[in-house]
Order: structure tokens, then C-alpha cells, then sequence
């Protein structure tokens, strides 16, 4: 479902992804997924307890992961997506609900949410 929303949205451009999950998720089959769909991935956790460490998300994109970038936090995962995007490219937050809501927090508090 992810996949499709974003080439749909992406329309040929650069995705830029901040991720993070919870541990009790199929990380290895997760990670194929987005490992294919972003050009920049920076992988990160929620400060929800079950949230999966960034290098277990690292380790489970197995080769994909490699270039893959790790922030300490969600609202860090978040601006070092947007510093690390391109113009025109789009930015993604996926994952947990827990980063999707802290997400949000921060970026709203940067002022990027109309």
C-alpha cells in the first residue's frame, strides 16, 4: 500500500524517508519495501518502549540499508530528512504510529504544517 501511495505522489521524484517501527513488526520484510521505494533513508525510533533500535532496522534492510542514515530521534530523523533533500524531491514520514505522531509535533513546531 505504502508503495503505491508513494509513486504515485513521488511522480518520478527523489523520495526522501524517515522511518522507524516497533520491534514486534516484520522488520526484514519491512525493509525490503522501503529500501526500495527511497533514494535517502533515515531510520530512527519513537520514544514508544516497543520501538525497534535504527541499526535493527539498519541490520534487516540487509544491503539496501547500508547507505541508510540514523537519527537518535524522530524530530532529529526529521530535520536531517528535510536538510538532506533535494528541491523538488519529496519527504516522507513512515512507520509506527508513534513516529508518524511525533513527526507531526516537530513539524509543526518548525512550522512546516499549514
Amino acid at each position: 500500500a505504502l508503495g503505491g501511495l508513494l509513486r504515485r505522489l513521488a511522480g518520478g521524484r527523489r523520495v526522501v524517508m524517515a522511518f522507524g517501527a516497533n520491534r514486534d513488526k516484520d522488520l526484514a520484510a519491512v525493509g525490503k519495501e522501503i529500501g526500495a521505494l527511497a533514494a535517502e533513508l533515515v531510520l530512527t525510533r519513537s520514544r514508544n518502549e516497543r520501538a525497534a533500535d535504527p541499526l535493527e532496522l539498519k541490520k534487516a534492510l540487509g544491503a539496501g540499508g547500508q547507505a541508510a542514515r540514523v537519527a537518535a530521534t524522530v524530530p532529529g530523523a526529521v530535520r536531517l530528512a528535510l536538510e538532506i533533500a533535494h528541491p523538488g524531491d519529496l519527504v516522507c514520514v513512515a512507520g509506527s504510529f508513534y513516529v508518524a505522531g511525533e513527526a507531526l509535533e516537530e513539524l509543526e513546531a518548525l512550522g512546516r504544517v499549514p
